[in-house]
């Protein structure tokens, strides 16, 4: 026991020390859970980046938070923050992006109760849907097709858990996490993660993160790589959902 303390605490001192003498990356956050978690300095996205910084000798990251979609690439763009998280496509007008890091998994979503057979896109069609905003355009156009009886985008989460539960939508399509932790938000024991059931009709979306130094950008790449490799990534996810209490 001693020693594994002692391990411990040399262990601890070597990142402290290393941190200290290493370079800050300041990164451009978002502000929606549980991706980005600004009260534990973490989220899903912010421990993936960590993890692969931890491959990334002599460098640490810094994480800005708070950063609407918009605002991330107005802040990259203008010179405010070395690196930004959370883009979409793969060129940008100067840096340079990453391979795929960020993994969205859209679902829909339907009450346990309602018993809705829901197997394929093709079984949302006469069903009424709420969404997240821009989800017809992120989706594609197979999912446009579907959309054929009452449907609805709208901002925040919590609003689409409510509205499934009120029945005035027989599904809500949107990312599993997002969902859940919308439901965690309610903080409520009348609506509760076991309630719901998630029927994976989407393939995953996956965002990248920009950087302006081409250089520490291959060099995540590699990192990444590593935790892939390992199973740390999918690790970090899998943990992330036990939290949010979904059988």
């Amino acid at each position: 026991m001693a020693l594994k303390l002692l391990v411990s605490r040399v262990a601890l001192s070597f990142i402290i020390s290393t941190m200290a003498y290493a370079e800050e990356v300041r990164i451009a956050m978002g502000n929606f859970e549980p991706y980005y978690i600004e009260s534990k300095n973490g989220g899903v996205f912010a421990d993936i980046i960590s993890a692969a910084f931890l491959h990334i000798p002599n460098y640490h990251p810094k994480y800005i938070y708070g950063h609407s979609n918009e605002d991330l690439w107005a802040s990259f763009d203008s010179g405010h923050v070395d690196a930004a998280s959370n883009f979409f496509g793969t060129v940008i007008k100067k840096g340079c992006l990453t391979n795929p890091v960020f993994r969205f998994s859209d679902m829909a979503v339907t009450k346990a109760s309602s018993a809705l057979a829901i197997n394929h896109l093709d079984d949302l069609k006469a069903k009424s849907i709420v969404a997240y905003q821009g989800a017809k355009e992120l989706l594609g156009d197979d999912f446009g097709l579907v959309v054929t009886a009452a449907y609805q985008e709208v901002a925040k989460p919590e609003l689409q858990v409510r509205m499934l539960v009120a029945g005035r939508y027989q599904v809500s399509v949107g990312d599993k996490f997002i969902f859940l932790q919308a439901v965690k938000n309610l903080n409520t024991k009348e609506i509760q993660p076991q309630d719901f059931k998630l029927h994976d009709l989407f393939p995953p979306t996956y965002t990248r993160l920009a950087f302006h130094e081409k250089s520490l950008c291959e060099k995540f790449n590699l990192a990444l790589e590593r935790i892939k490799q390992s199973g740390q990534y999918e690790a970090i996810y899998q943990s992330y959902l036990s939290d949010l209490n979904y059988p």
